[in-house]
């Protein structure tokens, strides 16, 4: 059975000194942490992202960063984020 994973779902422009200490103590324990960017054309970090202890991903539209995507030095990697789908499926047995 795979690890929980823990889910944060938070994109602010001020650092939380509190915060980041928790994804500090979780970082040393091998838990990974990925973060949006966020939504705002800018260059200013936004957190959690932001912190060294995040992979902080921004949407990519055809190979550049999209229009509406955050972007800077504390951006670790893009992802599809225009047009994308997903499709489930389901299985009775």
């Amino acid at each position: 059975m795979p690890a929980p994973t823990p889910l944060i779902s938070a994109s602010q422009r001020a650092d939380s000194a509190f915060l980041h200490s928790v994804i500090q103590d979780a970082s040393s324990k091998n838990i990974v942490f990925i973060g949006a960017a966020g939504n705002s054309p800018v260059t200013t970090p936004f957190y959690p992202a932001a912190y060294p202890e995040v992979m902080a991903v921004t949407a990519i539209d055809q190979g550049q960063i999209a229009s509406y995507a955050n972007r800077g030095s504390f951006v670790s990697l893009g992802a599809p984020g225009v047009a994308s789908s997903t499709s489930a499926t389901s299985r009775t047995t």
